[in-house]
């Protein structure tokens, strides 16, 4: 299985003027960066789906099988077992935010663009299935 990590539009957009020399998951969170903390708990590289005029810098690596994961957010145990039990088709999705997908195929015409050209959609046609568990993903504290 292939993974990358995101950019999502309206966090991007947040997170300016750090994001305008790299992606999201490229901003250190103490000595490692976002996507560093996924690469040790996934122990494989990483590739980045970014900004056009960042790509080059930050290239993106694709296969049959990939997982998507929201360079915005920072992993921990139980978000990590939820990412890699998705299947096929299947996304991980918290207060209408993606946190990851799972995708056959990343290609150009997976990739679209809403009608004022400024948000990137990753859309893939297979299957999607809505989960209706109810597991706790993260420890909330007191």
């Amino acid at each position: 299985m292939n993974i990358v990590v995101f950019d999502d539009p309206v966090i991007r957009k947040d997170l300016l003027p750090f994001t305008f020399t790299r992606p999201v998951a490229s901003i250190r969170l103490g000595i490692l960066t976002i996507k560093e903390k996924w690469e040790k708990l996934f122990l494989q590289p990483i590739s980045y789906l970014t900004e056009d005029y960042l790509q080059e810098k930050f290239p993106l690596a694709t296969s049959q099988d990939n997982l998507l994961i929201n360079g915005a957010v920072c992993p921990d145990e139980n978000l990590v077992i939820a990412v890699k039990s998705l299947k096929k088709g299947e996304a991980l999705i918290k207060d209408k935010v993606v946190v990851a997908k799972r995708a056959t195929d990343i290609k150009p015409e997976n990739l679209l663009l809403d009608k004022d050209a400024k948000n990137l959609r990753i859309v893939d046609f297979g299957l999607v299935m809505e989960s209706t568990s109810t597991t706790q993903l993260t420890a909330t504290g007191a």
